[in-house]
């Protein structure tokens, strides 16, 4: 019986301890749509010891975990809210290319949205004052959009950029902004009905005259979220990616991405072709940014 129970036992943590290891970096919170996701993807890696670590927008953290990681690593990326995908900055930059980009979890478009009862009409009556809270990253392109958009209704904005939603949300609570311009609003329970569009919407959207002049800018207006991967075999590439889409269409993950607003169509594929011009089109829009 002892040998029995021995031989058990040593099967068991035999297993756990010669488990294949899989470290995740996440340059996100450990509480972001990031790390929600994650918790879904992860029960597709049972045979994997994982270790997730987030590192709340350190970018140089996440780079220095990334670079000096010997083993099995996911990085995930969110675009614009670091300086992960910067070039210019040379602490944080990491390199997304087509080698090493292995999942795309979502595009979000940046929405407009009213923080009280004023409305799109409000907002462009000639030569009226707003202040909109936006989303702080990585380059000017909201400022340059929203400008554009002042100088075609002739009115006048402040811009107040957040770093994080809990500090949108405590200015929007204060009533301290109009307006807010940022991705995932339309899921929240303060921003109910108060949401008047998209930027994935203004190709078809007539309210904004001669929008298309701008469609250089909005194009870029998503924040996106990508896997990337190192020291994995193709044979593993293949199986995680697997692994990812499998879950990304489970029900689960399907409606946390449909809370925050997000648009699957721009990221949804179902064969190989598709999920390679997928990648290319990604790969182009952040080179144009």
């Amino acid at each position: 019986m002892f040998k029995f129970v021995f031989l058990f036992f040593l099967i068991v943590f035999g297993q756990y301890s010669f488990a294949k290891e899989l470290t995740i970096v996440n340059n996100g919170s450990s509480t972001g749509i990031n790390s929600q996701l994650l918790q879904e993807y992860v029960k597709q890696f049972s045979e994997y010891k994982v270790n997730i670590t987030s590192t709340n927008s350190n970018c140089a953290l996440s780079k220095m975990l990334w670079e000096n990681s010997q083993k099995p690593t996911l990085y995930v990326l969110t675009t614009n809210i670091d300086g992960s995908s910067d070039q210019n900055n040379s602490v944080c930059y990491v390199g997304i290319a087509k080698e090493n980009l292995l999942f795309i979890n979502y595009s979000a478009p940046i929405e407009l949205c009213s923080v009280g009862t004023r409305t799109w009409k409000d907002l462009t009556a000639k030569n009226s004052s707003h202040i909109i809270g936006i989303t702080s990253t990585t380059t000017n392109i909201p400022e340059q959009f929203l400008s554009k958009l002042a100088s075609k209704y002739d009115i006048q904005l402040k811009l107040v950029r957040t770093n994080n939603n809990s500090d949108f949300m405590t200015l929007a609570k204060a009533q301290e902004l109009d307006f807010g311009f940022r991705t995932g609003l339309s899921g929240l329970e303060f921003f109910k009905d108060k949401c008047m569009w998209n930027v994935s919407q203004l190709d078809t959207n007539i309210i904004i005259p001669n929008v298309h002049e701008l469609k250089k800018m909005y194009d870029n207006l998503y924040e996106e979220s990508v896997i990337l991967h190192k020291n994995l075999t193709t044979d593993e590439i293949n199986e995680f990616r697997n692994k990812l889409q499998r879950s990304w269409l489970s029900k689960d993950s399907v409606a946390l991405r449909s809370r925050r607003g997000y648009d699957d169509t721009r990221v949804k594929y179902e064969t190989e072709e598709e999920r390679s011009n997928l990648f290319d089109r990604f790969l182009t829009r952040l080179e144009s940014k």
